[in-house]
């Protein structure tokens, strides 16, 4: 079985390479169509995504488990794979129906038609990348060199054919042709490890924890996605572009932690599997290691570095993005530790009841805080939503995991890890004397970086995240 070390070093190269061409392409897109045409596309995909979440319901999460579940028996995971494959073509065709009908029904979406039905490609493919297949094998090695490969293709082509605001039906079209591409890959690829096959399939098995934990994703974007889609209904597509510029480099970060949790899942499954609970707490402490020395930083950095960050990324036009960056940065921390006691524990553990109920207490609130707001504060309140949904969201989680003994909650750890976050304030300060984005962003990321490796490797070498750091440092030497 591949070292988790490996696997995440796999999942941060990808996360970083999806982060450096963001880095580059975003602000050459977001100068060159405008505010207005951001969040005009911004819209339209966050309507697409929202689609997509009833057509792939909790497939993804559950093919991560089930399919690691399998191990080596080939025969057995052809099935599970042959059995999720058609519950999601059967939902996929409901879905796009649907689609479809609302293109032509609903009058927000009139004048953006022509977008929607180039977008049916994403909706279509979107159910078809099967990443959750690679990732329960933990074949992150693939995921990563052909996700790189096809992102550098994409980019390549957006830079040489986007070039002016009329441009953005060519960028959309290019984005829906990328998933189109990642989607025929990966089905192609598939064959090497499983067969489809339409006889001994197992649906109703599947049934109870797929729609359970696809509601849960519902439930969640109602105030990660949804809100996107309700502020384009009661506000303007400056609005939407503002939003959806502060949430740009928020899910980029967001995608670190991502990396691990999608790494550390399997081999969770399979310590809860075995019942080997030291082994199973002992993983979740590092989680907790790696959380607080990273996305506090983070969450310091991007509230103090806010407007520099925008003007970098997005350029002129992009002030009214700043203060919902702000907002939205605590949702850092926030996102990162729940992804420990919903995908290290919960979903290993088979609690989808109770991450059902989590998620519907965070809609609840999403709803509430998106009717009262989102239409009189635009992209300021929609940060308010994601905020408050967030908090009210994992609460439950949390206090569950605690007190049924699955969760350990390390709060010296914590409390070491915000003390010796402070002097990351110190910093930044400088970034706040220095004329131009890019030359504070340099002078404070290289600041923080600095201290980051002095305090993790040099003042507090017994945590976990100093054993990461000096594994992968002897990697690459």
């Amino acid at each position: 079985m591949p070292r988790i070390t490996t696997n995440f070093i796999y999942n941060v190269a990808l996360t970083l390479s999806t982060y450096l061409i963001n880095l580059v392409l975003f602000p050459y897109v977001s100068r060159v169509l405008g505010v207005d045409m951001v969040g005009k596309v911004g819209f339209v995909n966050e309507t697409i995504s929202y689609f997509s979440l009833f057509a792939i319901l909790g497939i993804p999460t559950v093919g991560i488990r089930e399919i690691a579940a399998c191990g080596n028996d080939r025969e057995r995971r052809s099935r599970v794979f042959s059995s999720l494959l058609v519950l999601l073509a059967g939902l996929t065709a409901v879905v796009m129906v649907v689609y479809l009908a609302a293109i032509f029904i609903v009058n927000r979406f009139q004048a953006d038609r022509n977008l929607f039905i180039i977008g049916a490609g994403t909706l279509l493919f979107t159910s078809f990348l099967i990443e959750w297949f690679y990732q329960g094998l933990e074949n992150f090695r693939y995921i990563t060199i052909r996700s790189i490969l096809v992102k550098l293709v994409y980019a390549l082509a957006v830079f040489l054919s986007v070039r002016h605001p009329a441009d953005y039906v060519r960028y959309f079209t290019l984005t829906v042709l990328a998933v189109v591409v990642n989607a025929a890959i990966n089905v192609g690829y598939s064959r090497r490890f499983a067969s489809f096959s339409f006889r001994n399939l197992d649906l109703r098995a599947y049934f109870k924890p797929l729609f359970s934990l696809g509601l849960y994703k519902v439930m969640i974007s109602m105030y990660t996605t949804f809100n996107v889609v309700y502020l384009g209904f009661v506000s303007t597509e400056t609005e939407v572009g503002y939003y959806y510029a502060s949430k740009k480099l928020f899910y980029i970060l967001l995608g670190l932690f991502s990396a691990f949790a999608t790494v550390m899942m399997p081999r969770m499954s399979s310590l809860a599997e075995k019942g080997e609970k030291e082994q199973f707490h002992r993983k979740v402490g590092q989680m907790f290691d790696l959380v607080f020395a990273i996305a506090i930083p983070m969450v310091i950095y991007l509230v103090l570095m806010a407007s520099k960050i925008i003007g970098l990324m997005s350029g002129f036009g992009y002030e009214g993005a700043v203060l919902p960056m702000r907002i939205i940065s605590p949702v850092l921390l926030l996102s990162s530790m729940a992804q420990i006691w919903v995908i290290q524990i919960l979903l290993p553990l088979r609690k989808d009841r109770i991450i059902l109920l989590s998620s519907i207490i965070g809609a609840a609130t999403g709803i509430l805080v998106n009717i009262l707001l989102v239409g009189k504060y635009g992209a300021v309140g929609s940060a308010i939503v994601m905020l408050c949904s967030e908090l009210a969201g994992n609460l439950l989680g949390f206090v569950y995991s605690i007190r049924r003994g699955y969760l350990h909650f390390p709060l010296k750890q914590a409390v070491v890890f915000l003390l010796g976050a402070l002097p990351y304030i110190l910093c930044c300060l400088p970034g706040i004397f220095i004329d131009g984005c890019f030359p504070a962003l340099l002078v404070t990321s290289v600041l923080c970086l600095l201290y980051f490796f002095l305090f993790n490797i040099v003042l507090y070498k017994d945590s976990s995240i100093s054993m990461y750091i000096r594994s992968i440092l002897s990697r690459i030497r």
